[in-house]
């Protein structure tokens, strides 16, 4: 399901007057937008960085942080589910890996949220990574963090991107409720 922002979100997220906005609107596809109450026009917030942004970094907001990880080419998607974490914990545990790759690659771009396990009372993590570390790179930090699979059980996912195989983004970040961040070299949001 879609989301709508209306023009004040847009202009605040990418940080444009109602100049910019109304030239990047007459661009914009008439799928990405609505008329809303009063004749608001409303725009489909997965292509507010794509169309209206200067390459702006997500700001102080969950859903410009949505909004921004739909314009991302990301490297990787993937998931960890290490024995006993509660959310807080995770957290930590991912602010840890970022710490240690961002060593390696400086441009390394990442985006998390956890979520509640549905069997016991613990968390898991999904994650997006833009990077020019390999898989095997990624994978072995993973490992730093949580056990590795096994017969019995997955606890870590990680595979390559693929935009066209639905919204990678859309599953990372459903649910909101927890724990949700965006870092790289240049900024870090942490709820």
């Amino acid at each position: 399901m879609k989301k709508w922002v209306n023009k004040h979100d847009v202009m605040r997220w990418c940080s444009i007057r109602p100049t910019t906005y109304k030239k990047r609107l007459r661009n914009l596809s008439i799928n990405h937008r609505v008329t809303g109450y009063r004749g608001e026009t409303l725009i489909n917030h997965e292509v507010v960085y794509t169309h209206f942004c200067d390459n702006h970094l997500p700001i102080d907001d969950l859903n410009s942080i949505v909004s921004y990880s739909h314009s991302v080419s990301w490297s990787f998607i993937g998931n960890v589910i290490p024995v006993c974490s509660t959310a807080t914990d995770l957290k930590n545990k991912i602010q840890f890996l970022f710490e240690l790759w961002i060593l390696e690659d400086p441009y390394l771009e990442l985006v998390f949220s956890t979520e509640p396990n549905t069997k016991d009372k613990f968390h898991h993590s999904h994650f997006l990574i833009k990077t020019s570390l390999s898989h095997n790179e990624i994978l072995k930090g993973l490992t730093l963090v949580c056990d590795d699979n096994n017969i019995r059980e997955s606890r870590i996912h990680l595979r390559q991107f693929k935009p066209n195989r639905g919204s990678g983004v859309n599953y990372t970040l459903k649910d909101l409720s927890k724990y949700i961040g965006y870092l790289s070299n240049d900024y870090c949001f942490l709820t």
